[in-house]
């Protein structure tokens, strides 16, 4: 769990960071210091939600789903690959958001062949997407308390951008199977 703390903690920020370079996302100024546009409290908000997600997907495979082997689980090359392409998706919605029916297009079609080449379960299926409900959730809330903001044209979901679930979807299968291959080589 370390290792998906350090992740989250260094990477997913970089994402956050193309968003408010790209105009796709602000926060307030009032929260101290900032490295690239984005609060010092995101990075470890991001390690702390990596393995939590991560354990919601576990404890779902061991307790619904059983525990079929995925092929995105099966080698490190596809287990950092699934993370990558995760984040390659998360910078691709902040310059691509002036568009986000072209967000939609693109990040539909990385999950949909995400979830095919890597995955391929009932089991993913049902995580990817209460993932998306659950963090798109977190994030109208946050929206909602004023933490921080989605700009136009990306609000038209309770204030969050509509293409955020398919972004929990993608992340829900790539993290799900950088858990799993963690777990294999222990």
């Amino acid at each position: 769990m370390l290792k998906i703390f350090l992740l989250g903690f260094f990477l997913a920020p970089i994402g956050d960071m193309v968003h408010v370079a790209t105009k796709t996302t602000s926060y307030p100024d009032t929260y101290g210091w900032y490295l690239f546009g984005i609060p010092w409290w995101v990075f470890p908000f991001f390690g702390i939600a990596g393995p939590i997600l991560a354990f919601s997907n576990d404890f779902s495979d061991r307790k619904f789903f059983g525990r079929k082997k995925r092929l995105g689980e099966t080698t490190q090359i596809f287990a950092y690959l699934g993370l990558s392409f995760f984040l390659l998706a998360y910078i691709l919605t902040g310059l691509l958001n002036f568009n986000p029916l072209l967000v939609h297009f693109v990040l539909g079609t990385f999950a949909v062949l995400f979830w095919f080449f890597l995955d391929k379960t009932f089991g993913g299926i049902i995580l990817g997407i209460s993932t998306a409900i659950g963090g798109t959730s977190v994030e109208i809330f946050l929206v909602h308390n004023k933490v921080f903001a989605y700009l136009p044209p990306n609000t038209d979901l309770f204030g969050v951008a509509t293409w955020l679930p398919w972004l929990y979807f993608i992340l829900s299968i790539g993290l799900g199977n950088f858990l799993r291959y963690q777990e294999r080589v222990r």
